[in-house]
This record gives C-alpha cells, sequence and structure tokens, in this order.
C-alpha cells in the first residue's frame, strides 16, 4: 500500500468522499482502512435502529408502524453480555438526530437499568431531539454526556419536561449552541432563563425568551454570535444590560409582540459585526412608530457591517381595532433612513398595510443600495395593499439600472399603458441581469400583458418566476408571465443561431410599433 494511504488523516478524507454503501465495502479491504471507514460510516446517524439491531435478535421484536416507520419492542430480558457488539460502535457515533420514538417506553426503560455506561452514546457531540410524544424525554438523559455541545430540544410544556431541562446547566457546562423549543409560558420561560445562566459558552441561543436577569447574562458573553427569540416579552422590570452588550453578535431573530419592544432591545446592540437582523412582529404599529425605528438604524455601531434586514408585521389576523389604515401604511419618507445602510443586500420591510413608495423613491433606494439581492417591500402577512401602490414598472428600471446583483424583487406596483417606460433604442447601458423571482402581490394591472412583458424582457431578460396573488388582475399577470417566457425563449434561441450583437442600422427595425425594442440586452 502506498505510504500516503497510512496517513490517518489521509484515509479520514478518502472515506468522508464515500457513500455508506462504499463505506461499508472499504471497512472491509483491511484493518489500515477498518477504523476510519467505520468512524465516517457511524459519525452521523438519524436514527437508534442501526445500533440497537446490534443486540442479540433474540431480544427484539420489530413492529412496522405507517408506510415508513418501525418500531422495536423487547422480547426478553438484556444481560451484561449484550451489549458488547454494541460497545464497538456507539462510542462512533457524534451526531444523532431523533424524530420518533422508534423504541418503546419498556425498552428505554431497559436501556436505563442495563447499560454499562452511563450514557448510550459516551462521545456524541450534538443531539437533535424533535420527540414530540408524551413520555418519552425523561429517556433523553442517555444521550447527554459532557461532551456534548450542541443541542436541539423539542418539549412539552409540563413540569417533568421542565424538571429535566432545569437539570442541563449542571449536566451539560460546555454546551456552545442551544436551541430549545417549548410553549411559551412563564413557567417555560423561568426554567430556561435559570438554565441559560448556567452556561458561559454559548456561541448560537434559539430559545422562547428570556427574563432580565438571563437577558443581562447573554448579554455580556464574549461568544454569543446568533440570537433567536421565538416569542419574546419584555421582562416586566427594567432591563439593565452591561456596557458593551452583545460584543461579537452576528445575527439576530425576534418575534414579539411590537415594534418598539424589538428596538428597545437592538438599540443596546453595540457590536461592530452584526449582519443580519430579523424583526417579526404580532400587532401593527403606526407609521411614525415605524419612522423611528428606522430612523434608529443608521446610528447604531453595526450599521456599517448590516447586510440583511427584515421587520415585518405578520399579524395573524388583520387588526380589527384600526379606523384608519392610512396611518398605518409607511411612506416614502419613512424609508428615508434607510440610504445610509449601503452594505445592505437583503432588504425587507413589511408593514401589515404595506409601504407606499413612489419611483422617486425607489431610485433614491437603488442609487443608494447598490449591493442589493432581494428586495421586499410587500405588505405584512396576508394583507393586501388597502390603496393602489404608487410605484409603477419605471421602479424597476432604476433597480436594474443601480443594483446589478439583484436576484429577487417583491413589490406592488401600478402598471398603466401610461407608466410602462418605452425604449426607443435598445437599453446597451443596462448591466446583465439574472432575476430569477418577481413577485408584485395584489398589484393592478390596467396595460396590456403584452406591452408589461416586453418591457420585462428588455430589463430582466431570465426572470425565472413571476408571483401575483389575491388581486383583479391576477389572470393578466399571469399571461404577462406566460408572454414574458416566450419573449425570453424566442430571445435565447436568437442568440443561439446569430450569436453577436444587432447592427445599430437593424436597431429601428427591430422595435414594435410602441417603439419596445426585442433586443437581447445581454448581449
Amino acid at each position: 500500500m502506498h505510504r500516503c494511504l497510512q496517513i490517518p488523516e489521509v484515509v479520514r478524507l478518502i472515506c468522508e468522499q464515500c457513500t455508506p454503501k462504499t463505506l461499508a465495502v472499504v471497512g472491509r479491504t483491511c484493518r489500515a482502512w477498518s477504523e476510519p471507514a467505520l468512524d465516517v460510516l457511524w459519525q452521523a446517524q438519524t436514527s437508534l435502529l442501526p445500533l440497537i439491531r446490534c443486540l442479540p435478535s433474540r431480544i427484539l421484536s420489530e413492529e412496522s408502524v405507517g408506510k415508513s416507520r418501525e418500531m422495536l419492542h423487547l422480547k426478553s430480558a438484556i444481560t451484561p453480555a449484550d451489549w458488547s457488539r454494541v460497545q464497538k460502535y456507539n462510542r462512533r457515533v457524534m451526531s444523532l438526530t431523533l424524530e420518533s420514538a422508534e423504541l418503546d417506553a419498556d425498552f428505554f426503560r431497559a436501556i436505563e437499568v442495563s447499560l454499562p455506561d452511563a450514557f448510550l452514546l459516551p462521545n456524541l457531540q450534538s443531539l437533535v431531539w424533535l420527540i414530540e410524544d408524551d413520555g418519552f424525554f425523561p429517556y433523553s438523559r442517555l444521550f447527554l454526556p459532557p461532551k456534548l455541545s450542541r443541542i436541539h430540544l423539542v418539549l412539552q410544556e409540563c413540569p417533568r419536561d421542565l424538571s429535566l431541562l432545569s437539570t442541563l446547566g449542571r449536566l451539560l457546562p460546555r454546551l456552545t449552541n442551544i436551541n430549545i423549543d417549548v410553549p411559551v409560558s412563564a413557567a417555560s420561560i423561568g426554567v430556561i432563563s435559570d438554565v441559560v445562566r448556567a452556561w458561559n459558552l454559548i456561541k448560537q441561543l434559539s430559545v422562547v425568551s428570556l427574563d432580565a436577569m438571563a437577558l443581562a447574562h447573554v448579554a455580556s458573553l464574549p461568544h454569543l454570535q446568533d440570537l433567536r427569540m421565538q416569542r419574546y416579552i419584555p421582562p416586566p422590570t427594567a432591563i439593565v444590560l452591561p456596557s458593551g452588550s452583545f460584543p461579537a453578535l452576528r445575527h439576530l431573530a425576534i418575534v414579539t409582540d411590537t415594534l418598539q419592544s424589538a428596538f428597545s432591545l437592538v438599540s443596546r446592540i453595540s457590536s461592530t459585526q452584526l449582519h443580519s437582523v430579523s424583526i417579526s412582529t404580532l400587532r401593527a404599529s403606526p407609521s411614525v412608530v415605524w419612522e423611528r425605528a428606522l430612523e434608529v438604524l443608521p446610528r447604531l455601531p453595526f450599521s456599517r457591517s448590516l447586510k440583511s434586514l427584515s421587520v415585518e408585521e405578520s399579524c395573524p389576523t388583520a387588526p380589527s381595532a384600526i379606523d384608519c389604515p392610512s396611518k398605518y401604511i409607511l411612506t416614502s419618507q419613512g424609508i428615508l433612513p434607510l440610504l445610509r445602510l449601503a452594505s445592505i443586500s437583503t432588504l425587507r420591510i413589511s408593514p401589515f398595510f404595506g409601504a407606499q413608495l413612489d419611483d422617486a423613491a425607489l431610485h433614491q433606494l437603488a442609487v443608494a443600495l447598490p449591493l442589493l439581492e432581494s428586495i421586499d417591500l410587500s405588505p405584512g402577512t396576508a394583507a393586501s395593499p388597502s390603496s393602489p401602490p404608487r410605484a409603477t414598472p419605471r421602479a424597476l428600471l432604476f433597480l436594474a439600472e443601480h443594483c446589478p446583483f439583484l436576484r429577487e424583487v417583491q413589490l406592488p406596483l401600478t402598471a398603466s399603458p401610461s407608466n410602462i417606460p418605452s425604449f426607443e433604442r435598445p437599453r446597451r447601458s443596462l448591466p446583465p441581469h439574472s432575476l430569477a423571482y418577481l413577485d408584485v402581490g395584489a398589484s393592478p394591472l390596467l396595460a396590456s400583458p403584452a406591452s408589461l412583458a416586453v418591457f420585462l424582457s428588455s430589463v430582466f431578460g431570465e426572470i425565472g418566476a413571476f408571483g401575483a396573488f389575491g388581486a383583479d388582475s391576477e389572470g393578466r399577470w399571469r399571461e404577462v408571465g406566460r408572454l414574458f417566457k416566450l419573449l425570453r425563449d424566442v430571445r435565447r434561441e436568437e442568440a443561439r443561431c446569430w450569436g453577436g450583437d444587432w447592427d445599430e442600422d437593424d436597431d429601428d427595425e427591430s422595435s414594435d410599433e410602441e417603439g419596445v425594442s426585442f433586443e437581447d440586452d445581454e448581449r
């Protein structure tokens, strides 16, 4: 055997490129390959069945549950000798994901009392526990060795589960990546907050919410890079955060009731490395609150590093108590602070009743944010514009001219015969575009679908998909999409057959009666 293949690191790299079937064959080739192949084959498991089937078959009974799920039952007692084969492989498992129990409760209890070691997987580093069947979470202690550094738990809001959760700070001192899903309640927030204060090495944390003391502890952690709160409830007492809060934070995601509570936390972040902020609120806020919140962003330490900003009002139902929706519509003036966030590449601003931006404001936005890859200015979830959008197809032209990396646009607009730009000559100044998705939501379409399709194909020649919903013009937008695809295919065929550029003398002849060029802008 070549000397290179006697280097364990090289053999390991080769094994990591093999499929499980190939690894099983490689592991039988020779002793030098057996151990690395088995390590890779067993390191990440999505089921307990392969390991448990290493127990003698005489003690196992299998039952099919549904079309693709199996459940193992215990037929007889497990003896210490029965674990010998399991112990050849269980130490190799580094990552485990469990979506269903796979073993009945009696089987788990038998493992607990007969297992020679404290843990079924002594070297486990990552555990994803998605079993929601009531009564199985206490058996998760079989998979909580001190080496564990990553954990994702889905729990029931019951005293038994919360009692075990409260011990994790003592059992797992080395956790760095933590994701705990549990129904929101005062009890669950209290238990989670208590256990979080016991961890000092956290890099990624996703929990339902935190109390004031836990939030202050998390804010002081030097390595925390990712914080997500699935249902942030501001503590009733004042939050006293240390100076230099969240010094290493790079990603923040919050679901909370109001915009004020979210930005009261965002404004306390001292990190200069924050790359993404995602805020989803469950209540609609007046436009004046939006303006104050957005005005804060350019003054924060992370304004120059921010690449992704998403602020959405995802109200479950329309706010019935609102008598004047116009007070809740964000205007062009309210969006101006975003012009100072030049590093933004992903932007989503979705008030529940929408943002009424005109072409001039969108022109300013396109010029100020040339790195945009995705922009979403649609109304919040399940909402339609309360009045016709002020933006027109010309806004798409501004985005095409100034944002060459744009891949996704979600923008309500009003398309009429008078506001669709016509090109007397081909727009050779436009950069090549690979826009993949255009969503106009519930936008009115008063112009002919053909004229709009010609315009779009002249600006964004490679749109992959259109989106429109709930509008009287939805059928006409579908026709725009159909005609666009036809024009796109024609242009591709032109490029394939003829190549090169059109002669300038032919430019005028290639225009239709309205002066819209069919020239392929990318050539």
